[in-house]
C-alpha cells in the first residue's frame, strides 16, 4: 500500500494548529524533534517512524496514527489516557536529576540528541534546562533541610 506523506504533512499542520502551535518551533520543541524535521514532514517529505512516534504523542492521536494517516485513515486522536504521577515517582525523579552529574546528563542527552536525529543547538537547550532543574531542585532541597532545623 502506497503512502501519501503530504497528506501527513497537512494533517500534522491543522492539528498543530488547531492545538494553538501558531509556529513550527514551540510545537517541534514540544514532540522532542528538530524544528527542521517538523518542517520536513510538514512538507510531505518521509521522516523515520520513531520520528512520527513523538508526532503522534504531541498531536494527541493514539499510537500508530500517523501510519492511519499515510494510508488514506483517520488518526485516533486522543489516544490513551496519560499515567498518573504519584508523589513517589516525583520524589524519585528528582532525586535523580539531583544526584546526576553533570557529565551525567551531557551523556544521557548526547545519547537522545543522536537516537532521536535532535539538532546540537535542541539538545544543548535541553541540556541547559535540566542543569538548571537539578539546581533550582538542589536549593529546594537545602532549603527544606535548613527550615526543618
Amino acid at each position: 500500500m502506497s503512502e501519501d506523506w503530504e497528506r501527513l504533512g497537512d494533517y500534522v499542520v491543522s492539528r498543530r494548529v488547531e492545538l494553538g502551535y501558531r509556529t513550527q518551533e514551540p510545537f517541534a520543541k514540544a514532540a522532542g524533534i528538530s524544528t527542521r524535521t517538523l518542517r520536513e514532514l510538514e512538507a510531505g517529505r518521509r521522516v523515520a517512524r520513531s520520528t512520527l512516534a513523538l508526532v503522534e504523542s504531541a498531536l494527541g492521536w493514539g499510537a500508530g496514527g500517523a501510519t492511519t494517516v499515510l494510508r488514506g485513515g483517520e488518526p485516533n486522536v486522543g489516544g490513551p489516557p496519560e499515567q498518573s504521577v504519584t508523589e513517589a515517582d516525583v520524589d524519585e525523579a528528582e532525586a535523580a536529576i539531583i544526584g546526576a552529574s553533570n557529565d551525567e546528563l551531557v551523556r544521557l542527552f548526547r545519547i537522545v540528541e543522536t537516537g532521536r536525529g535532535i539538532t546540537r543547538a535542541d539538545a544543548d537547550q535541553w541540556l541547559v534546562d535540566a542543569l538548571d532543574m537539578r539546581d533550582d531542585a538542589r536549593r529546594r532541597k537545602e532549603a527544606a533541610k535548613r527550615s526543618a532545623s
